[in-house]
This record gives structure tokens, C-alpha cells and sequence, in this order.
């Protein structure tokens, strides 16, 4: 059993090794998302003016109408940490395509022309690892990867369950074969239980993905914006402050914007909770886009066991849930599958050199034999 399970092990691997490379690498850079936009984008991620306040939100929102006539505010995620700088994603008229500008919320400066979502290396970064830059189609991809990528790592502890008692052996001295042995068991051993989670954690999230496109209706993928579809009327700092009212401890984090013709408004936040998992988006409150009426209520605290795991896959996933040695880790064994490659590689193609001379010789002896028979 355990032979048949190392051949399926090494074959998976080898057949399968380019795209779950891609998923890998990509999730380890991204746990670095933020960090990694604030090098790459300082002048428009990182702000280098701000206040002790932010400019009220409808301040914000008539600054960003007014400057781009095209478009129609479709999202806004929000940051008050005098670092960051607010994301706003616009829809244009007459259109399905998504945009994106970053605003400094305590100076009301649009720090970028409007560009496509993806457009920025990361948000690239995040449609390769998660749908291979094939929309729908690519998420059911990445899905049955991930489930490849999580039989690895079970499969390798398996097969190497005896490896733990020695598990920071490097026989460093021995030949080449020994050494890439030992070199691809300890990396394997050691990131395999967090590849186990960012694998459990993506299979989840990319088949709750698939099923959301899925189930769109005609309606929903034909449907184009030609207008606002809220009332002016509406404040947006009345609607952050009454959801603060209605959920006590609750942050907005992001605001859904009505974009089509079935959404209202829905402010997205934090609320005080004991749990390290938990998102920065895990409870929500709705109001109606034509009076700003409450229409719903969704309190993590209130949530049932699904609900609360859902919502940690986030955090699970980037390790993002306990500072910076969660990510580091996270990052590493995200990376780990560059070394797998080269050793698992080395190791296979070996295995495979001596199987073909120790086969060859034989079918050579045969064909002697058989040569002097018919002499």
C-alpha cells in the first residue's frame, strides 16, 4: 500500500508540478500583499500627508463624483490608520469593467488615475493564484489543484511518517542522491501541516467561489450600469455611524455600494471579539439604497460554527492572524514547493535513469539469447 501510495505521490508531483508551483509561490508573495504594495506603489498606497481626522465620507465620495463623471463608486475600502491609503473601486457607465483609484481620506487627493482591477502587479497576482487568469473556468482549476496539492501533503506525511525521528538529519557528506533525500523529506515534512491548511483553506474558498459564479443569473451577467442607483439623499456618514449603533463594537472596514439592480448598501467591519481569526470584514450591516433604511443585521458573535469558519478562512489562509511570524512561516512554506521541485525532480529523474539501464541490460540479454537460438 504504501509503495502504491509513493508512485501516486511522485506522479501527481511530477505531472502537476508547474501549476501548483504558480499557486504556491504566488500565495507566498501575497501574504506580503500589503508590504509589497507600499514598496512597489509608495506615491499611491502610502500616505505621505495626513491629519489627525478623516474628511467625512460623503465629502469623499462627492470629490470622487465629481472628478471622475465616467464612473460610479462601486465599493470603498476603508483605512483609518493614517498609513494606508483608501481603496475605491469604481464602476464605468455603460459598462461590466471594474476600475480602481486610491484616495487620500484625510486630504481628499486622488492619488491615481483610474486602471482596470488587476492592473497593480498584487491584484495580478491575486487572479493568477486563485483562477490562472481564467475567471470562472480558472477557479474550478485552482480547486482541483488545491485537492492535488492537499493529497500531497497527506500523502507525504504518510510515506514519510518515520522521517520525524530524524527529522533535522543532513547527511550532507553523502552522495548527491542521499543528500537531495534528506533535503526534499525535511522541507516537505516540516511545511506540509501549514500546506495543509493554505491547501484546505483555498480548496474551500475557491469551491465557495465557484459555485457563487455559477449560480448568476442571465439577468446578472448581462446587466450593464448606465446610472446611480441610490438617492442622492442618502448620507454615507449616517449610514457608518448607524451601523456602529446597531452592532456596539463594530469598526467599517468596506462599503458595498449598490451596483446592480438587486444590491443595497452593505458596510462590512470588525466587531470586538477574543478570536485571532476572525476578518476584518467578518459582520455587516444593510441598508436600503433608496432611503437608507436598516434591512439586516449579520453579528459574527451571533453566528453558528460554519459561519465563524468561513469567516476565519481569510486570516488561516495568509496567516495573517497573529502578527508577523505567522506570515513568515506562512510565506516559507508557500516558497517551500521551489525546493520540493528541485529535489523531488532529482530524485525522480534518478529512479528513472536506473530503472531504464537496469531494464535496458535485460531486454539486451534477451535479445542476445534469442539471437543464438535462431543461430
Amino acid at each position: 500500500m504504501r509503495k502504491k501510495l509513493f508512485k501516486l505521490h511522485s506522479w501527481l508531483a511530477i505531472t502537476c508540478f508547474a501549476p501548483l508551483l504558480v499557486i504556491c509561490v504566488t500565495g507566498g508573495l501575497l501574504v506580503f500583499k500589503v508590504e509589497i504594495d507600499a514598496l512597489l506603489m509608495k506615491d499611491k498606497t502610502v500616505l505621505i500627508e495626513s491629519a489627525d481626522t478623516r474628511i467625512s465620507m460623503d465629502q469623499l465620495a462627492l470629490q470622487i463624483n465629481n472628478a471622475l463623471p465616467d464612473y460610479e463608486i462601486g465599493s470603498w475600502e476603508i483605512f483609518d490608520n493614517q498609513y494606508r491609503a483608501d481603496a475605491v473601486y469604481l464602476l464605468k457607465r455603460h459598462t461590466q469593467d471594474w476600475y480602481k483609484v486610491y484616495l487620500n481620506p484625510y486630504t481628499e487627493q486622488i492619488l491615481s488615475a483610474p486602471v482596470r482591477t488587476g492592473s497593480d502587479l498584487t491584484d495580478w497576482l491575486v487572479e493568477l493564484h486563485y483562477s490562472f487568469l481564467l475567471h470562472g473556468s480558472g477557479i474550478f482549476i485552482v480547486f482541483i489543484f488545491g485537492l492535488v496539492l492537499v493529497f500531497l501533503g497527506i500523502s507525504g506525511l504518510i510515506i514519510y511518517r518515520k522521517f520525524y525521528a530524524r527529522l533535522f538529519t543532513l547527511r550532507y557528506k553523502a552522495v548527491k542522491l542521499v543528500l537531495f533525500s534528506d533535503i526534499h523529506k525535511m522541507f516537505g515534512t516540516l511545511a506540509s501541516p501549514i500546506l495543509l491548511v493554505i491547501g484546505l483553506t483555498g480548496v474551500y474558498w475557491n469551491a465557495k467561489e465557484f459555485i457563487h459564479e455559477i449560480s448568476h443569473t442571465a439577468e446578472e451577467e448581462t446587466w450593464v450600469l448606465t446610472e446611480r442607483l441610490y438617492s442622492d439623499d442618502i448620507s454615507i456618514d449616517k449610514l457608518l455611524d448607524d451601523s456602529q449603533k446597531q452592532l456596539p463594537g463594530f469598526t467599517p472596514t468596506y462599503l458595498l455600494f449598490p451596483f446592480d439592480a438587486v444590491s443595497h448598501f452593505t458596510v462590512f467591519g470588525h466587531v470586538t471579539t477574543h478570536n485571532p481569526l476572525y476578518s476584518d470584514y467578518n459582520s455587516w450591516v444593510g441598508f436600503d439604497k433608496n432611503n437608507g433604511k436598516l434591512l439586516s443585521i449579520d453579528d459574527i458573535r451571533q453566528g453558528n460554527i460554519l459561519r465563524k469558519f468561513d469567516d476565519s478562512i481569510r486570516r488561516l489562509h495568509f496567516g495573517s492572524f497573529a502578527g508577523v511570524i505567522p506570515k513568515i512561516l506562512w510565506c516559507i512554506a508557500g516558497l517551500t514547493p521551489l525546493v520540493l521541485v528541485v529535489t523531488g525532480g532529482y530524485l525522480w529523474w534518478n529512479r528513472k535513469r536506473k530503472y531504464g539501464k537496469k531494464y535496458g541490460k535485460k531486454r539486451a540479454v534477451k535479445r542476445k539469447v534469442g539471437s543464438s537460438e535462431d543461430l
